[in-house]
């Protein structure tokens, strides 16, 4: 309780942090070809740490876990051959980006005129040079989850932040410094992260014996295509983009990166210290308790995501006001921004079931339907992107993202529920469209939208339909507390 309530705090001081970073750079930049840049400087990057970064801390966590079990011998080797991979596999990867930014630029950005993109060479350069660095803390993050530190590896995002904003600060006159603080302020905490590397581990393990790298391949592939998969779904978003108005860019990253407040919440601070225990209790047959622990996860995603999804949708605009709305950002790229927002916000509880599942079903070995169903959301995705961008312009990329992740969302714990033996929770069901409807209903009525007002609000909407949730039958919720004895 106390490590998952440590990790909840520095997440919230990570999001605090990247709140000034993201607001900094809407009023210095507002929705401008250099904020444009910035963030498609990020996007290569950002895909890699998602893709390999994570796949690898997720396959990494359940194989050392397997060797621990095992009682193999080995177990440093094993983590100091990883790492040399993950090293070598950093650097192949930064070559061919470094040598020819002209050409990804144009692959990226088609629908930018020449001279933009000549502008933005520079900061994707240096953008790159993320690459490498953050391979290498997703490895130690994972390495060092199995040694039983969970809490030091979620500096890495406040390092992050204060090196952006320190660079705001000092050099605002340039993107590039910007990406160059980010990059810092990762060097430190990998520094850090090395350190404790060598620091023997918290928790009591058995020597191990043998080296089973297949075991590792086996979930780590399946997982790298599926989430390459959800990752392409973010660049085809930038890619019709950059045939849109100047700015559009930009007003997509701002509305995703407050989306994902919740689902990064949810991961660190929940994910982050049960999918080790759902791994484990899977591996020693504990059935009975594996079930309790998923189906628990999977109704506390339904009880904190409806409320959060609902807030962000009737509180859109005063959301992006309060955050981003100063300097360069005007009234114009404020509404667009909110309606971005709320689009993304259509499919954010089933992007964190998504999320959830895709863990349940990889801690099952089930890692080919994680894989299979993220290239079907892949393909649907971006179809739907071409369909809605002329029409429905940035906010239609949003809410392409959004019908694709309810798709995944149904057919991950279909595949669940099937798996564990267990049915449907059809009376939830019920009861939670029936709070939905209600609350709905009530803030329509709603017009307290300054500072004081959305957080009376969103509190209210929170306790509101959960306390109807209680009211019509919903004994389950005490779900939460249950996690954690």
């Amino acid at each position: 309780m106390r490590t998952s309530i440590a990790i909840a705090i520095l997440t919230l001081l990570s999001f605090f942090l990247g709140f000034i970073r993201d607001a900094s750079i809407a009023a210095f930049f507002g929705g401008s070809w250099a904020s444009d840049i910035l963030f498609l400087a990020l996007v290569i990057p950002v895909f890699l740490e998602n893709v390999l970064g994570i796949a690898l801390r997720d396959s990494l966590i359940p194989y050392l876990q397997y060797c621990r079990a095992k009682g193999y011998d080995n177990f440093s080797d094993e983590v100091a051959r990883f790492g040399k991979i993950i090293l070598l596999t950093g650097i192949v990867l930064l070559v061919p980006l470094v040598l020819f930014p002209s050409v990804w630029l144009g692959l990226l950005a088609p629908g930018w005129e020449k001279e933009i993109q000549s502008q933005a060479e520079t900061a994707f350069i240096v953008g790159t040079l993320f690459i490498p660095v953050l391979m290498w803390s997703y490895y130690q993050t994972g390495t060092l989850n199995v040694k039983g530190y969970l809490v030091f590896p979620v500096w890495r995002s406040v390092f992050f932040n204060i090196g952006a904003i320190i660079a705001i600060v000092f050099w605002p006159d340039n993107t590039k410094n910007i990406i160059i603080g980010m990059l810092v302020g990762q060097a430190i905490h990998l520094l850090w992260m090395q350190w404790l590397m060598s620091a023997p581990d918290i928790m009591d393990r058995p020597k191990l014996k043998v080296s089973d790298s297949a075991g590792f391949m086996t979930s780590f592939m399946p997982l790298l295509i599926a989430t390459s998969a959800l990752q392409i779904n973010v660049i085809a978003e930038r890619f019709f983009a950059s045939w849109l108005d100047e700015g559009s860019v930009s007003f997509l990253s701002y509305a995703y990166r407050l989306t994902t407040v919740p689902l990064v919440l949810f991961s660190f601070s929940i994910l982050t210290v049960f999918y080790p225990r759902l791994v484990s209790k899977y591996i020693e047959n504990d059935h009975t308790e594996f079930n309790r622990i998923t189906l628990n996860l999977f109704k506390l995603c339904l009880y904190l995501m409806i409320p959060a999804t609902l807030f962000f949708i009737y509180f859109s605009v005063p959301i992006i006001d309060l955050f981003f709305g100063r300097g360069e950002f005007d009234e114009d790229a404020i509404k667009q921004t909110s309606l971005i927002l709320s689009a993304y916000s259509l499919g954010l509880v089933f992007l964190v079931i998504g999320l959830l599942g895709g863990r349940i079903l990889l801690a099952l070995g089930k890692t080919k339907i994680v894989m299979f169903s993220s290239l079907v959301t892949m393909i649907i995705t971006v179809l739907l992107d071409a369909v809605f961008v002329s029409p429905l312009g940035a906010a239609g990329l949003a809410l392409a993202m959004s019908i694709g992740s309810v798709f995944q969302a149904v057919v991950l714990w279909k595949v669940i529920l099937t798996s564990i033996n267990e049915k449907p929770p059809y009376a939830t069901f019920f009861r939670i469209a029936f709070s939905t409807m209600i609350v709905a209903l009530l803030f329509n009525y709603w017009d307290w939208f300054s500072v004081i007002g959305m957080l009376a609000g969103g509190i209210l909407i929170l306790l509101i339909f959960n306390v109807l949730l209680c009211l019509t039958g919903e004994k389950d919720l005490r779900s939460f507390i249950l996690l954690f004895r």
